[in-house]
């Protein structure tokens, strides 16, 4: 009997719930997006996977991803969402994948919309997974390298793919020894070779690009008697080191393009100028040659409390979307070499008097 009490008040309370969260959601201002291109074709690969991920300002506690076509999808803004949300490019992915990239020792690298983990099996042997967004196919590969491989403690990061080849560095966890090489893996063939680098690196360097036999290498020590850490981008060639001082500390961080031949710098954005404008820096490695080019941005909403512009750069290309003066989301992808505007689009909620809120730029 105490079970059938039990749960005729567990149906009357489910019931209850449901019905007050049906007329929570009736309550709710309905919003009818239009998305309206201003330049460039969307079917473009440089944005037709982008979507932006907006919120209105109102008592509606869900979100909306919207993409360049005006796809609208529903984001429940639980607090479920913020524990499982996930940024990265394999959210769709097989879930084998999804196991693999979290394995101990998986390091995982993204370049033009695929993802690559990359794993020593401790056998002679590394694993390789990598996943494309675009296309949704899952490619797995097994190399052997007892041949070149000196130590079993060994681990591999891939860092850049140049064509058919995927870039990797070796190194020793926890060791103070120099490296002095790095390995190529030919995705065509199936073989890995040996790569002799211009210069030595030494513990706590990180190569960011290798290109016409120069690399870019970003530099991280501890300041003497201090906490603080101290970061260097240089270029080494094998017979001078460059510094790039300009680089060390981007607020919207360095971005290495075009199959590793440019390093990007992109600057925060003054929103509280008349003429808002983001500026970026380019080194082309292999010309050794600096400059700078600027975007000025149209219509910002000024005077916010909350700031509403995002940056990123990906794709070779630098995403940015910003609210506008009449409440608007507008969003651009722009040619960092020549700051072209490649692609513009205005994003506008008709039917509802809430402020969008711009949270996110996904180009996956």
């Amino acid at each position: 009997m105490r079970s059938i009490k039990y749960f005729l008040i567990l149906g009357i309370v489910s019931i209850v719930s449901i019905g007050i969260y049906v007329g929570q959601v009736l309550s709710v201002d309905k919003t009818n997006f239009v998305v309206e291109t201003i330049k460039g074709n969307p079917k473009q690969d440089a944005v037709q996977n982008m979507r932006l991920i907006l919120n209105e300002w109102s008592r509606n506690p869900n979100g909306y991803s919207i993409d360049i076509e005006g796809n609208v999808q529903r984001i429940d803004k639980s607090i479920l969402f913020y524990i499982f949300q996930d940024e990265n490019r394999w959210e769709e992915s097989p879930r084998e994948f999804r196991q693999f990239i979290f394995k101990h020792d998986t390091h995982l690298y993204t370049q033009d919309l695929v993802t690559y983990g990359l794993r020593a099996t401790g056998d002679g042997e590394i694993e390789l997974q990598y996943w494309d967004v675009s296309t949704k196919k899952l490619t797995r590969k097994t190399f052997d390298i007892s041949e070149i491989q000196q130590n079993r403690s060994i681990r591999f990061s891939p860092f850049q793919r140049m064509g058919n080849m995927l870039l990797i560095e070796s190194y020793i966890p926890n060791r103070e020894s120099v490296r002095e090489n790095i390995f190529s893996i030919d995705l065509n063939d199936e073989t890995v070779s040996k790569i002799k680098l211009p210069s030595r690196l030494e513990k706590g360097d990180v190569i960011r690009s290798f290109n016409d036999g120069k690399m870019i290498v970003e530099q991280m020590h501890q300041l003497k008697d201090s906490d603080t850490m101290e970061v260097k981008i240089v270029v080494k060639d094998g017979q001078k080191t460059k510094q790039l001082n300009r680089f060390a500390d981007f607020p919207n961080g360095t971005y290495i393009m075009k199959e590793g031949r440019y390093l990007v710098g992109i600057e925060e954005s003054d929103e509280s100028s008349e003429q808002v404008q983001l500026r970026w820096h380019i080194y082309d490695i292999e010309s050794d040659r600096q400059f700078v080019k600027t975007i000025k941005l149209k219509s910002f909403a000024k005077n916010e409390v909350i700031s509403y512009s995002v940056v990123n750069a990906e794709n070779d290309h630098i995403y940015i979307a910003y609210r506008m003066e009449n409440g608007a989301v507008k969003a651009i992808v722009v040619n960092p070499l020549t700051a072209e505007t490649v692609f513009e689009t205005e994003i506008k909620n008709k039917g509802s008097k809430n402020k969008l809120m711009l949270e996110q730029i996904i180009t996956n």
